[in-house]
């Protein structure tokens, strides 16, 4: 079954408005609850563990609309090849 929403040939109003009306409020908190994580995601890059803040915010948000900024190497993220996750896990 195809929704409206992931109907191609409808307008992208009529895909969106489909889709808006189908989420919760919720819902769509969480998908605004987006933030560039970096470095405080992981407590150990290599076993993909998760931080008990980032874990405290996803509860917070009801969930997280978008994880960005988990696989960058640069000093603002204090990330960089020796610390971060392997490109083999990314």
């Amino acid at each position: 079954m195809q929704y409206p929403y992931q109907d191609a040939a409808l307008t992208i109003r009529e895909r969106v408005t489909d889709l808006l009306s189908r989420m919760s409020t919720q819902e769509k908190i969480g998908q605004v609850n987006q933030h560039l994580y970096g470095w405080e995601t992981f407590e150990d890059s290599q076993s993909l563990t998760f931080t008990e803040k980032f874990k405290a915010h996803v509860e917070w948000g009801g969930g997280v609309g978008a994880l960005y900024g988990l696989f960058r190497a640069d000093p603002w993220s204090k990330v960089n090849f020796e610390n971060g996750v392997r490109a083999q896990d990314s």
